[in-house]
Order: structure tokens, then C-alpha cells, then sequence
């Protein structure tokens, strides 16, 4: 008579009774590592810290824009179309060497500055209706140097540089031309940055796609013409067709 006792599972034993293997810790999986605790905390409070940085850039921006009678995402835009215009650069492989070394995060964050020197110019002036005088117009002006002294004042006592420094360039040379007639300093050709030559094209197609109280919207058609026309007299020629093909994306 055979036995009624069930034979033992492969193994030595009912699967209940098994010790259950311990799975071996990951040793990518940075919890894991000795002070991840500590390490995960701060870049918590980077983040926090970013979030507050963007916020008084957002808020610094929305003021010189109401002081300026504008109230229409103007700088967003900007933001926006430096984004499009330098992706279409890097496709097209212009002035990629320049592109290569910059955070380009931290540049668009920077060009929100652009016109932070417009705080130093009167309101009189900044919200007129018409055109300015030429004694006017030579205040205004005026904004780009003001705008350098500002950011200046701020690295003084900041330990960011690479930020503060876009900031500086942009705010100073974004009035220039490439044929050296424009302001503050009648600097011509490759001797403006790259930073001031990318923001004078897109911030010049921003004013004229936006309508005004003293002038109508143009066309994003018509601006774009009215941008390539300008090519080596205001505009860095080798941008304009980055320019072109970028634009089709601005209104998008």
C-alpha cells in the first residue's frame, strides 16, 4: 500500500516554505549611493530656486512692458522666436561653432532683459502715442546703456556669470546694425556678438508684426520682406535665411 504522504516539490520543500531570494539593489539606481538623500533634497531646492528665478524675470519683464505702454506677451514671443530662429541655425549648421558653446537655455532666459534699461528712461516718453522728437528719440536711446549699468550692478554681487552675461550683451547691442549706423556705439559687422545681431532681428519683426497706437500691425509676410531687405545694411546676412526658414514657425 503506498504511502498518502505527498511527495516534496522539486527543491526541497513546498513552494510556501521557499526563502524568497533577495532582489540585488541597482547599482545605477542613485537612491541606492551613500548621501542620495541629500543629493536628490538639493536638486529639489535648484528647482525651487530656478522657479523663483524665472518668476522676478517674468515679473522685471511684465514691468518694463507696462511702463512701455505694452501689454501683449511681447517678450514671450521674443523668447520664442530666438528658440525657432536658433534651432533653424543649428539645421542649417550657422554659426554652429559660436552656438556649440553656449547653454542656450540660459540665453533665452537672459534676452528677457533685453529692454530692462527702459527703467531708466521717463514715462513721458516710453508711453507717448506718436513719434518721438529727436531729442526724445536721443533719450530713448539711451535704454541700452542704462541696461548694461543695470546688469552690471547685479554681477557686482552675484556669483552667476554665463547668465549675467548674455543679459549684458544683449541689452547693450541689440540696437546696433551691421553697416555700423545704429546705437549705442556704431559698432559694425562681426564686431557686434551674436547675441545683439540675433535679437535686433527678431525683436525689429516682433514691433513690426505688433500693432501699436501710433501704427497698424504689418503682416508676417510683409515683415519678413521688410527683413530681408535690410540684409548687411541692418542684418547680419548669414542669419537671414535661418530667419526666413524659422518664421514660418513664429505664428504657429
Amino acid at each position: 500500500m503506498q504511502s498518502d504522504q505527498k511527495k516534496p516539490l522539486p527543491g526541497g520543500g513546498p513552494a510556501a516554505a521557499r526563502p524568497i531570494r533577495s532582489v540585488p539593489a541597482d547599482k545605477n539606481d542613485v537612491s541606492t549611493k551613500p548621501g542620495a538623500q541629500k543629493f536628490l533634497q538639493l536638486a529639489e531646492k535648484n528647482e525651487a530656486l530656478q522657479e523663483v528665478q524665472n518668476s522676478i524675470l517674468s515679473a522685471i519683464s511684465n514691468l518694463i512692458e507696462c511702463r512701455n505702454n505694452i501689454a501683449d506677451n511681447h517678450v514671450e514671443r521674443i523668447e520664442r522666436f530666438l528658440a525657432l530662429l536658433m534651432n533653424e541655425m543649428l539645421r542649417r549648421g550657422v554659426y554652429r561653432d559660436v552656438l556649440g558653446t553656449w547653454d542656450i537655455k540660459l540665453f533665452l532666459q537672459s534676452a528677457r532683459l533685453h529692454d530692462v534699461g527702459k527703467i531708466g528712461v521717463r514715462d513721458s516718453i516710453l508711453m507717448k502715442d506718436g513719434p518721438l522728437t529727436q531729442e526724445e528719440f536721443a533719450e530713448m536711446k539711451k535704454h541700452t546703456t542704462f541696461g548694461e549699468m543695470i546688469i552690471e550692478k547685479i554681477q557686482r554681487h552675484a556669483r552667476e556669470s554665463v547668465f549675467l552675461t548674455h543679459a549684458k550683451i544683449i541689452a547693450g547691442t541689440h540696437h546696433e546694425r551691421w553697416d555700423g549706423s545704429g546705437y549705442p556705439r556704431g559698432i559694425a559687422g562681426s564686431s557686434i556678438p551674436l547675441q545683439g545681431r540675433l535679437m535686433a532681428i527678431v525683436d525689429v519683426y516682433d514691433a513690426l508684426t505688433s500693432e501699436r497706437p501710433y501704427k497698424r500691425a504689418f503682416p508676417p509676410d510683409r515683415a519678413v520682406q521688410i527683413i530681408k531687405t535690410g540684409s548687411g545694411i541692418q542684418f547680419d546676412p548669414a542669419l537671414i535665411d535661418s530667419f526666413t526658414g524659422a518664421s514660418e514657425w513664429f505664428h504657429k
